[in-house]
């Protein structure tokens, strides 16, 4: 069967959604779910998420030069898709139910509810077709005590990472649909 090119994003297995925090220079605090998100480099350790110049995500990593990304587990399904339709008020956090934690070594705040909270200084972008990547270096990491372990197998495998399908579908690494 013939794939049209503008299916591939749905031909290729989904990256994990991550939450990713941004503060502006007015503490107006921001948080929104992405679904193009990676590792890229061991040293230092950077990743990168995919996201429109036109969201505040983008607009105030680039003015701030910091963002947190968090890995959220699926209970939080709810909040993460309210994350992503929430209106404008000075607190999304409290707007979507979650819960900020302070930063150790960024500005932007941590997520409470994510078993995994990157710190990350804005490093370096590249337009990407209808999508900017935004690469950052992580400057600082903590995880649930629960899914720690010296073994990078074993910390990976304690992750119970959501993986957007499409629309309200989402899936557990393990294939377990998600209901909103």
């Amino acid at each position: 069967m013939r794939l049209s090119p503008s299916k591939v994003v749905y031909s290729t297995p989904p990256s994990p959604v991550v939450l990713v925090s941004t503060v502006n220079s007015e503490g107006r605090k921001n948080i929104a779910p992405f679904g193009f998100f990676m590792p890229c480099s061991h040293k230092p350790p950077m990743i990168a998420i995919g996201t429109r110049k036109i969201t505040h995500t983008y607009q105030y990593a680039k003015e701030m030069g910091e963002f947190v990304v968090g890995v959220p587990t699926p209970k939080i399904v709810k909040q993460l898709y309210k994350a992503s339709k929430k209106g404008k008020t000075n607190d999304e956090f409290k707007e979507c139910g979650l819960t900020s934690v302070p930063p150790k070594k960024v500005k932007p705040f941590r997520i409470k509810e994510c078993q995994v909270n990157l710190e990350c200084r804005f490093v370096n972008e590249i337009d990407s077709g209808d999508h900017t990547i935004i690469i950052g270096e992580v400057v600082e990491a903590e995880c649930d005590d629960d899914i720690f372990d010296e073994d990078k197998a074993n910390l990976r495998y304690g992750l119970d990472s959501i993986y957007h399908v499409t629309g309200h579908n989402f899936v557990t690494r393990d294939g377990r649909k998600i209901k909103l």
